[in-house]
């Protein structure tokens, strides 16, 4: 028998549903109960007050950043002028390939633009990211937060792209993981059809170490384990991807996902107007995003731990041999002597800071 779980009440801002549990990537023929984020703020007081119930909030494009600017007047000029920048290649050269399975055993398929090419050729992006840090501070209720300039995980694009006469159906995905940064502003670019969505699953964490697994490790077996043994212990949260909105959202605890899109799911929901705007030769531009990195104080003093701890061990300089690189990293922060919440919050930015160099480093 499933024990009694508490969550926090989200029901002001989250609808509920039902979807197909391979709607999330899920391998069950069963359906999973969501909760959608459904509340659209009209004042920043408004907006804190769901990022602080729900760790998420959107703005929409009419959303007043303050009283003289919109969402839609700071993004919309970005959004255009990166579309144009697919449509003529420009971003497109930027973009490296992925294609492979990550340390916990999902996948990724998709382009990314690294941090490094957004600072060197994407200028209009970074100073985006300026312009919206005094709401991201008002809003996530912490007049520290910084634009996080990381090398491996600040701010970056990624693109799912389609060839447009494709034959079969082919897949895009960014599988399960947290970030090392705590608060990223989702810019979504464009996202045809269904699919594609940010899905949280709250409690995840937790429910792993009540059945003794590693969060961090087999994500799917992890969560076909928990949906059989313990249902009732997370809990599934969806955030749309709308052209020229914001979600921000806390990243670094609560494992995430993004719901994987096909070619159907964009070729045959695409529109004229739309195949105008995002076809580059014979590829299609399916779906795109800029995730804007922020770190709280809180995050960066957990960094400088974790890069002490990776300085004077040895498993920073292991390469994808992951059960050999889980080994040295628990057995070097079992030597560290930390308490267990710090010890987690350590644990969890260095295993992100290696996915991220796998994701938007060199290939």
């Amino acid at each position: 028998m499933s024990k009694s779980y508490s969550f926090t009440n989200i029901e002001k801002y989250y609808s509920t549903g039902t979807v197909p549990a391979k709607d999330l990537d899920i391998e069950l023929d069963q359906t999973i109960n969501i909760w959608r984020l459904s509340f659209m703020p009209t004042t920043i007081a408004e907006a804190s007050q769901c990022f602080a119930f729900c760790g998420a909030v959107l703005l929409t494009k009419d959303f007043k950043i303050d009283s003289n600017q919109t969402v839609g007047d700071l993004i919309e000029p970005v959004r255009l002028d990166l579309l144009k920048k697919w449509q003529t290649s420009k971003l497109d050269v930027l973009a490296r390939t992925k294609d492979y399975i990550a340390y916990n055993q999902t996948e990724r398929h998709m382009r990314t633009i690294a941090y490094n090419e957004v600072c060197k050729n994407l200028s209009e992006i970074i100073n985006l990211q300026k312009a919206l840090l005094p709401a991201v501070r008002e809003i996530a209720g912490d007049s520290e937060t910084e634009i996080s300039t990381d090398s491996d995980e600040g701010t970056v694009v990624n693109l799912q792209v389609f060839a447009k006469e494709a034959t079969g159906s082919t897949q895009q995905q960014h599988g399960a993981h947290s970030d090392r940064v705590d608060t990223t502003a989702v810019v979504t670019l464009e996202n045809i059809g269904p699919h594609g969505e940010l899905v949280f699953i709250d409690n995840y964490g937790e429910s792993c170490e009540a059945l003794g697994l590693d969060p961090h490790q087999n994500f799917n077996n992890n969560l076909k384990t928990i949906l059989a043994q313990e249902p009732d212990s997370i809990r599934f949260r969806v955030h749309s991807a709308m052209p020229g909105t914001i979600v921000l959202v806390r990243t670094d605890k609560d494992i995430h996902f993004i719901s994987s899109k096909s070619s159907e799911d964009v070729l045959t929901n695409i529109s004229p107007q739309q195949l105008k705007q995002v076809q580059n030769g014979n590829s299609v531009l399916g779906r795109g995003i800029i995730n804007m990195a922020f770190e709280t104080k809180r995050c960066r003093e957990i960094d400088l731990l974790a890069h002490k701890i990776e300085t004077e061990s040895a498993f920073s300089a292991v390469d994808h041999d992951y059960k050999t690189f889980f080994k040295q990293l628990n057995d070097a922060l079992n030597q560290a002597k930390l308490d267990s919440e710090i010890k987690e919050a350590v644990r969890g930015a260095i295993i992100t800071r290696v996915s991220a160099q796998d994701l938007y480093g060199e290939d």
